[in-house]
């Protein structure tokens, strides 16, 4: 049995190259855009010393203390509360493409991340467009060591939930969050909990409100970073996260012809390609009524921001890029996987006239790079985009009440902003709910953890455990092997492996193939340091078989790797890789 492979990525580049000119040597990148993409906070973070929670977090220049006792201005998840914080079940597109009403916006999160926190995040298409959240067991999630990360960046929780009847929805910062500590009031326990969209819960045995203050951390690569530009754009046709409706795929697959995205594209081109699209929609009257109304809106470029997010989602997934509408009361947008495993938010913009911001006056605002994609006019002079730092100052800008000061000091880069409605008449919400752990639970030898690893779980069986129940059952342990030693050989940058990689993954102690598993090609260096995640992610197929045909990335490192691959735990299985 193979549990590895040794391979030399790049090493003889250039004596290969004369005899192979066609290969790519260089691939220009603009400065400016590396620039915008340092690395942010991570190792520069300090954790000031307390319990249950730190006293303070300082990063960036600034002193994030922890929420105070009891505050008034907390925001609430209750439902029984005027102003709570809204997470309906389910999103309808509808025509009402008008600029909205004033909106809210709570502040959570502390930097804030707006107006892009994650309230709901739906994964599923129902065959009347509606977005839903499918039905899957709620996996718990346990306390991560508080000790800052590299390439990750720490927030401040705080907010009032009702507690006792199941798990209760919480807001948060991007799919892969960690939990670093909790304190409530009253000091009962509680257990953090998410789904397969990872939707994030709380539950206890008591019974009635509660304010949960907790830490949490992100990878900074969901806010903003570079996606793989040599992977064919269909390379994850497989993903749970590009399944449509037949007749809905039909319709997109005709939206993606007109728009111009074709099925041999890159990865990064076809992404932008759509991304311009649909950032260049405007308010305005909805357009004629000649076809459905996922075709009218995707072709009319009309409507708000929960239009432009349902219309690219619905496309994006036709053309092969995972992909879920993520939504909160004021904002609506999408978040996409790319092929390196990891996944990435991107806004689309939206319009409204002002944003009441509450408890945002001691929040600092969280500020990414600007992104890669294209920016139309019409996107740039948006309240997103002028929040984040992207936009500039539109004549149309709306107003901010209370916004919070940009991390990094005080100055306009929050710019004036609000959030657009996503509730149809009136600039109501509407919304629905849903996990997976992003982080892959086997330790990489020599680099410690590896990139995440993006798992979807199948839909839960009717018959099964009901969706809302949090399980504790053991998983089944697997083995992943390789079916070949490839032994040492030269693969190019920018070049696809000399073969297949092919394996299986198996129920230890049944021979048995796990089915629906996903794996994942890394490439270890030899010398030390991070694994690469290298292809696409693929699903074993139901007799536990997967095949991955992988092209290693132009900037990949010139040296010796190993190659591994790796599977995520799912309902069933535990984790595993081929070099146990």
């Amino acid at each position: 049995m193979i549990r590895g492979a040794t391979i030399v990525a790049g090493v003889l580049l250039s004596a290969a190259a004369a005899q192979a000119q066609d290969r790519l040597r260089h691939e220009y990148v603009d400065p400016s855009f590396l620039r915008n993409h340092r690395p942010l906070s991570g190792a520069g973070t300090e954790v000031e010393g307390g319990d249950p929670v730190p006293a303070a977090v300082k990063r960036d220049g600034a002193r994030l203390e922890a929420p105070g006792d009891d505050d008034a201005n907390t925001p609430t998840m209750d439902p029984l509360d005027d102003d709570a914080i809204p997470r309906p079940d389910e999103a309808r597109p509808d025509r009402q493409t008008t600029q909205d009403q004033a909106l809210t916006y709570h502040a959570v999160f502390n930097p804030t991340v707006a107006p892009m926190r994650r309230n709901i995040s739906f994964d599923r298409i129902k065959t009347d467009y509606r977005m839903v959240v499918a039905g899957s067991p709620k996996r718990r999630i346990p306390l991560s060591p508080r000790t800052p990360v590299p390439g990750r960046e720490m927030f401040w929780g705080d907010v009032k939930l009702p507690l006792g009847q199941g798990p209760a929805p919480v807001p948060s910062v991007s799919p892969d969050m960690r939990i670093l500590a909790v304190r409530t009031e009253p000091d009962v326990p509680v257990q953090f909990s998410k789904d397969a969209a990872d939707n994030f819960y709380v539950e206890s045995t008591h019974q009635g409100r509660v304010r949960v203050v907790f830490l949490v951390d992100a990878a900074s690569s969901y806010f903003s970073a570079p996606v793989p530009g040599n992977v064919p754009l269909s390379t994850q046709n497989d993903h749970p996260a590009t399944q449509l409706p037949d007749r809905i795929r039909r319709e997109a697959q005709g939206v993606l012809k007109t728009i111009g995205v074709r099925p041999e594209m890159s990865f990064a081109a076809g992404l932008d390609k759509l991304v311009t699209w649909f950032r260049g929609f405007e308010a305005g009257q909805p357009p004629p009524a000649k076809a459905s109304i996922f075709v009218d809106l995707a072709l009319g470029r009309k409507g708000v921001c929960r239009h432009r997010a349902f219309a690219f989602t619905l496309a994006a997934r036709a053309a092969g890029i995972p992909t879920r509408q993520v939504q909160n009361e004021a904002h609506a947008f999408v978040e996409v996987l790319a092929p390196d495993g990891l996944w990435r938010r991107i806004d689309l913009g939206g319009q409204a006239p002002s944003l009441d911001f509450k408890n945002g006056k001691n929040h600092r605002l969280h500020q990414p790079p600007p992104d890669a994609f294209g920016k139309p006019e019409s996107y740039a002079s948006q309240y997103s985009a002028q929040l984040q730092g992207q936009g500039g100052n539109g004549a149309g800008d709306a107003q901010i009440g209370d916004k919070p000061q940009p991390l990094n000091g005080p100055g306009d880069g929050a710019g004036a902003g609000a959030g657009d409605g996503i509730g149809g008449a009136g600039g109501g919400a509407a919304g629905g709910a849903a996990g997976g752990d992003p982080t892959l639970d086997a330790p990489m030898s020599k680099g410690g953890d590896a990139p995440p690893i993006e798992v979807a779980l199948p839909e839960a069986d009717p018959a099964g455990p009901p969706t809302n129940a949090v399980t504790n059952q053991p998983l089944r342990p697997v083995t992943v092997q390789l079916d070949r030693a490839v032994g040492d050989f030269e693969a190019f940058r920018g070049e696809g492996l000399p073969f297949e990689v092919t394996g299986s993954v198996t129920a230890e102690g049944e021979g048995a193939g796990a089915g629906s598993v996903r794996v994942q090609v890394y490439l270890l260096p030899e010398d030390g340091g991070d694994p690469r995640p290298v292809g696409a992610a693929v699903s074993t197929d139901a007799q536990g078989r997967f095949t991955s045909k992988v092209r290693l990335p132009p900037t990949l490192m010139l040296g010796h790797y190993r190659l591994v691959v790796a599977s995520k735990s799912t309902g069933n299985f535990e984790p595993g890789r081929s070099d146990r």
